[in-house]
């Protein structure tokens, strides 16, 4: 599934560099259609596991229907497949959503038009317990970049946070994948 992110985030970056007004225009139909992408990789990770299963010869095939319910089989995957995407989809939904009605009670002012959805598509493709590297690692480049900029331009500045979005999210899929996945506490937050 990793890798399924990153290659949906490094084509976002390229969406975001190159295509902007077309990000402009779509950044729903984008939002969802990645929805649908990755729920479409998880039917196929399902079914896999189905067939894995299925197919052992040891006691895996005793855990599928006719010897175990296949409510069984649907916890399990949900549990361990879903809840994952479920969970930061949810986080991504309830971003969007508090970051509009923000932006929109500021005249607009914090966001631009397409970046909340941006910022949904990034907390929903880092998956769960992703989204706290995630958070953790977007407001520390905040707040790094703010005394920086305040450093340089001697006052506060207001600065945007469009193009943090994504590299943060690489970043934090990556840092998940290769450093902190190995890490015993990181299992503690895991569905």
């Amino acid at each position: 599934m990793v890798w399924l992110s990153v290659t949906i985030v490094v084509v976002l970056i390229g969406v975001q560099l190159s295509l902007r007004s077309f990000l402009v225009r779509n950044a729903k139909k984008i939002f969802w259609g990645v929805v649908g992408i990755v729920a479409l990789f998880l039917v196929y990770v399902t079914l896999l596991q189905y067939s894995i299963w299925l197919n052992d010869d040891g006691v895996a095939q005793f855990l599928l229907p006719p010897y175990q319910g296949v409510g069984y089989f649907a916890f399990f995957a949900l549990m361990r497949i879903w809840i994952p995407y479920v969970a930061s989809l949810v986080l991504g939904l309830l971003f969007w959503l508090g970051a509009k009605r923000y932006n929109a009670a500021h005249g607009g002012q914090f966001f631009e038009s397409e970046e909340c959805a941006l910022g949904a598509m990034t907390l929903f493709v880092v998956g769960w317990p992703g989204v706290i590297i995630y958070a953790v690692l977007f407001l520390v480049l905040f707040f790094v970049a703010s005394l920086v900029t305040f450093f340089i331009k001697g006052k506060l500045y207001k600065l945007s946070t469009y193009y943090f979005w994504l590299p943060v999210s690489l970043f934090a899929i990556l840092m998940n994948e290769l450093i902190i996945k190995g890490m015993g506490v990181w299992n503690l937050l895991k569905f």
